[in-house]
């Protein structure tokens, strides 16, 4: 779309050059009346928050904040809130940006106010420094006030490097300067609170949020993602969560190499797992979808690193490894998508299959299969899982999310020959699933899809809760250890450990049996390791 289209489309939205008139809607009240489209309704939490800031604001001009110089100042609240007011979404945090003040020193003076006023409601300010080396350029404080987290910074203008350094000389920016260093146009647009308007500074924000539907950049989409290379993965996030399309020239600077490389120098590798679990988790998350876009961004290598130390070793796509492989692995990776979201799409008679599925989980440790047999040789000559590399390092998810994943790996192979064979015994299938536990089924798609054969996984899932054994790994013993150790007379240490597996291979291929059975099934066990 041309800008001079924009601007005109915009001005359905726009009575001035740079903001719109808004009414501002408090809870409750009826807004049948309003003859805007663009309206934003405030909570009665949001009213006393932004009450309490233009309070502060007042003492500030009028002398009364002590170290502080009276002076005028303009506060807008940016961003992600001002959209999700737009779209009529919750909102949680809320960004403040000021025009002639560092955000520190506004947090300062309205902390100041609180003890003058209200003392009970101070709160303390945390500070987060700037680090532009890691695409953090501006310092921003932190407090929470009326109940609501905020963060306030200046208005952000270009930095300026010189020869020697790599800290930037930096100033406060205006309104425009702010918005156009924005990451896209939805982004850019202000809540100025003294004259409660919606501000558009770049003239496309509210045409782009509310009738095109469309993910740009203010800028140049190049220069917007050098400066912060994470956006392109935060461009992912916002066109799936809002079902917004993604600009021509901004997917074509999303695919570049030199993006690429600049979000594995220039952004912490936990950043980028932030960003990447926002696209698999959370209000309108779809993991298969953000997956299969970056890989259609070629984006994979990038997100998920291998190491860059020790040499990889092992099979990939069947063959040994060689890092021309890797393109390929990729692509296999992406056309799994597809299976994923069959599996979440297919009807399952027992509807505890939704419950037990992770479909997170699912897509992401589908998504790196082909990985799973290549290792590298760490610290130590240890060799060491790619796979577990790529999440703990590449993307640093918690332990929580790594034990999960290697699990997975390690046992898809094991119900890939389950669903091959008609005549599993119970204790194979159930022994199988307690080592799984509650990512039994998970594992068990993942088999399916590695096999390309999802109705079998399904068939499978269906034979084994009629068998009842889908929740066979939370029955307990029928005896516990303290009994079994007097019964039958066992040292404590892992001799237990051995009886107790016993049991439990005992218990599943007898499901009625009782204690009493079992208990001499233990002791003629017993007497076999004895007679060794």
């Amino acid at each position: 779309m041309s800008c001079q289209k924009r601007r005109r489309m915009s001005e359905k939205y726009s009575r001035t050059e740079a903001s719109i008139p808004t009414q501002v809607l408090k809870e409750g009240e009826d807004d049948s009346s309003l003859a805007t489209t663009a309206k934003i309704r405030l909570t009665l939490q949001e009213e006393s928050l932004i009450s309490t800031i233009l309070n502060a604001i007042d003492y500030l001009q009028k002398g009364k904040i002590d170290g502080y110089a009276a002076r005028p100042v303009v506060v807008r609240i940016a961003g992600g809130w001002v959209r999700d007011k737009l779209l009529n979404r919750s909102t949680h945090d809320v960004d403040i940006v000021i025009d002639c003040l560092s955000g520190v020193d506004f947090a300062k003076i309205l902390q100041a106010y609180l003890k003058l006023t209200v003392p009970n409601e101070v709160k303390r300010i945390g500070v987060i420094a700037a680090n532009p080396n890691q695409s953090k350029h501006l310092e921003t404080a932190t407090m929470v006030v009326k109940g609501i987290e905020c963060d306030f910074c200046n208005l952000r203008a270009e930095e300026v490097y010189s020869d020697t350094s790599r800290i930037p000389t930096t100033r406060f920016g205006t309104p425009l300067e702010d918005s156009q260093r924005r990451d896209f146009t939805i982004n850019s647009l202000f809540f100025n609170l003294q004259t409660q308007l919606i501000e558009d500074w770049t003239g496309q924000g509210l045409t782009d949020l509310l009738e095109s539907k469309l993910l740009v950049t203010p800028l140049d989409p190049f220069t917007t993602f050098q400066d912060d290379p994470l956006r392109v993965l935060r461009a992912i996030r916002f066109s799936i969560r809002f079902n917004f399309n993604l600009d021509k020239n901004l997917m074509i600077a999303m695919s570049s190499k030199q993006i690429h490389d600049a979000l594995v120098v220039k952004v912490s590798r936990e950043r980028v797992g932030k960003e990447l679990e926002g696209c698999l988790s959370g209000k309108g998350a779809k993991p298969t979808k953000a997956l299969r876009l970056i890989g259609d961004l070629h984006l994979s290598r990038s997100v998920f690193l291998l190491p860059s130390i020790g040499k990889i070793e092992g099979e990939l796509l069947e063959q040994t490894y060689v890092t021309e492989n890797q393109s390929d692995a990729w692509e296999i990776s992406k056309l799994s998508m597809k299976s994923v979201e069959l599996v979440d799409s297919v009807h399952v008679a027992d509807s505890q299959v939704k419950c037990l599925l992770d479909t997170r989980l699912l897509a992401l440790t589908a998504y790196l299969l082909p990985f799973r047999k290549l290792s590298y040789v760490g610290q130590k000559l240890k060799q060491l899982s790619i796979v577990e590399f790529m999440i703990r390092e590449g993307i640093k998810f918690k332990n929580k999310d790594v034990r999960a994943i290697m699990l997975l790996i390690e046992n898809v192979d094991k119900f890939r020959a389950l669903s091959k064979n008609d005549e599993q015994s119970r204790e194979t299938i159930g022994m199988l699933l307690r080592t799984t536990k509650d990512l039994w089924v998970t594992c068990l798609f993942l088999a399916g899809i590695l096999e390309s054969a999802i109705e079998s996984a399904q068939d499978l899932y269906i034979m084994i809760a009629r068998m009842k054994l889908d929740m066979s790994w939370k029955n307990p013993p029928l005896l516990d250890g303290r009994i079994m150790i007097q019964a039958l007379g066992l040292p404590k240490g892992p001799l237990v450990g051995t009886f107790m597996e016993a049991q439990v291979r005992w218990t599943l291929n007898n499901p009625e049996g009782t204690k009493d059975e079992v208990l001499e099934h233990l002791k003629q066990y017993q007497q076999k390791l004895e007679s060794k």
